[in-house]
């Protein structure tokens, strides 16, 4: 199965195969410093989610076409917890829905994080590699749903790998499509999906966008300059830690968790977290023998 499955409904067809990690020789993972805070925001209660978005014009950066996306209202939801690899889980409505604009003329996509203009080549490859071959598709209500979401991120993808995006880009897409397709797992016996998604395709599917995720970080982290994704070094070691532990790279984890814990800009509520994540690590080797 490939990560870009569904683009040829799209007439890119062509860029399903394309490599996205860029695979080379695996690296050590080494421990790196620093600190973020996750801010939690004041909503209204029993609101619909149409309440939580709105859409709002932009104007593509490669066609120069206007067009209108939904996106969730700034401080109107409110976080109410993370999952352990960071994922945001909101009240009211799944923000990740949200998180890619298109412009359904060209098929430029991504997310809105990197929106902006374009460098020259990059538009140029764009209009090569995508716009000269795409099909728009059919124009979403106000709210996306699951599939329709799904679909404009390996958009989102397929364009950060045409256009030679940063490996964090290529990670950040990776790691928001698989708390996507975690969405959908968690939502699927309440809404109505395509028959070609099945709760195991859904559980395979995650697992191998967040491997995507776990080597385009490590990647980055090796190459890039901090802030990488707009993640710090503490969060992003964290979130490695987290990943290392789910792919049974146990060494790398025990590295990154301990240079979290003894790091002297890491605040003592990520040196907790890191010291429970030891805990979890210290139980799976054990079951291990």
């Amino acid at each position: 199965m490939s990560l870009l499955d569904g683009l040829e409904s799209l007439g890119l067809g062509n860029l399903e195969k394309v490599d996205v990690v860029g695979k080379e020789e695996e690296k050590e993972v080494k421990p790196r410093v620093a600190e973020r805070k996750v801010a939690e925001k004041q909503p209204k209660p029993e609101e619909t989610e149409e309440s939580y978005v709105y859409t709002k014009e932009y104007e593509c950066p490669v066609c120069d076409n206007h067009f209108k996306a939904t996106v969730v209202k700034t401080g109107k939801a409110r976080l109410i917890k993370q999952d352990k690899d960071l994922r945001p889980i909101y009240k009211g409505v799944d923000s990740i829905k949200y998180d890619v604009v298109l412009c359904n003329r060209c098929g430029y996509a991504v997310l809105s994080k990197y929106y902006g203009p374009l460098p020259k080549p990059h538009k140029e490859l764009l209009i090569k590699n995508i716009a000269s071959n795409y099909r728009p598709m059919k124009e979403p209500e106000l709210l996306y749903s699951y599939e329709e979401a799904l679909l404009r991120f390996k958009l989102a993808l397929v364009n950060a790998v045409c256009r030679q995006a940063k490996d964090s880009e290529k990670a950040l897409i990776c790691l928001r499509t698989a708390w996507l397709v975690r969405g959908m797992k968690e939502n699927f016996n309440d809404i109505s999906f395509e028959e070609e998604y099945t709760e195991e395709k859904l559980a395979q599917m995650e697992e191998e966008y967040l491997k995507d995720a776990y080597e385009l970080f490590i990647k980055a982290r090796q190459g890039e300059t901090p802030p990488i994704a707009g993640m710090n070094d503490i969060t992003l070691d964290y979130l490695l830690a987290v990943l290392s532990i789910q792919f049974e790279k146990y060494e790398d984890a025990a590295k990154l968790l301990t240079g979290i814990i003894s790091s002297t800009t890491a605040g003592s509520a990520q040196k907790d977290k890191a010291r429970d994540l030891i805990l979890e690590l210290k139980a799976k080797l054990k079951q291990r023998k």
